[in-house]
């Protein structure tokens, strides 16, 4: 495996936003954690796959430990679904 720094034109693509993450993430939070309005949402981290083909973005909720993962795929500009993440 090559290790290398990517310069920021090169890390700002790989950065793009996939999919409209919010537009699917809002009805899911609100589903499972509506008392939460205040929380202050946002990516913590996106996993691809070695092929390329998915993204895994991870949005800690309101529970320690806790992660809202949505699953997008890249070439369809989609979201595949979601999953409610404890590491506890």
């Amino acid at each position: 495996m090559e290790l290398r720094i990517l310069c920021r034109a090169v890390y700002n693509i790989g950065a793009m936003e996939i999919i409209d993450l919010w537009n699917y993430a809002a009805p899911v939070i609100e589903s499972e954690y509506n008392s939460c309005s205040t929380w202050e949402w946002g990516v913590e981290y996106i996993y691809e796959t070695s092929d390329e083909l998915y993204q895994h973005i991870g949005i800690p909720v309101s529970k320690e430990n806790t992660y809202l993962v949505v699953t997008a795929n890249k070439c369809q500009k989609s979201a595949v679904g979601h999953r409610i993440l404890s590491l506890s």
